[in-house]
């Protein structure tokens, strides 16, 4: 065959490249809990708040387990999949949940966006 390049004649060394293994953080990991907990019309808009969220987690974050930190306090007895229901299917049986008033006063003092 005529082929229209040449091969290298040495192939590189490749032991000294370190690759580091793709690991997903573990925030992101969970993602994918919370959008599933709002209804489907609503995870465009959970989607934006999760990334707000995440611009301020030096106030707000969470576990791998999925309970809410404020600053570095965790508020026992908490899901952020659960919050993120609540907010996005305004439903108001609800509103006596672990950590509800906290979440919500934690996204009013981190003024972010209601739509």
């Amino acid at each position: 065959y005529n082929l229209p390049w040449k091969p290298p004649e040495e192939t590189a060394p490749l032991n000294n490249i370190e690759v580091e293994p793709m690991l997903p953080r573990k925030e992101d990991s969970y993602d994918r809990v919370v959008l599933n907990s709002v209804p489907q019309g609503m995870k465009n808009e959970a989607s934006k708040a999760l990334d707000f969220i995440k611009e301020h987690s030096n106030i707000l974050k969470w576990n791998d387990k999925g309970e809410i930190l404020i600053g570095n306090e965790l508020i026992s007895k908490t899901n952020i999949a659960d919050l993120f229901n609540i907010i996005f299917t305004h439903n108001k049986k609800k509103i006596n949940v672990a950590g509800i008033q906290e979440f919500l006063a934690v996204l009013n003092l981190m003024n972010m966006p209601k739509h």
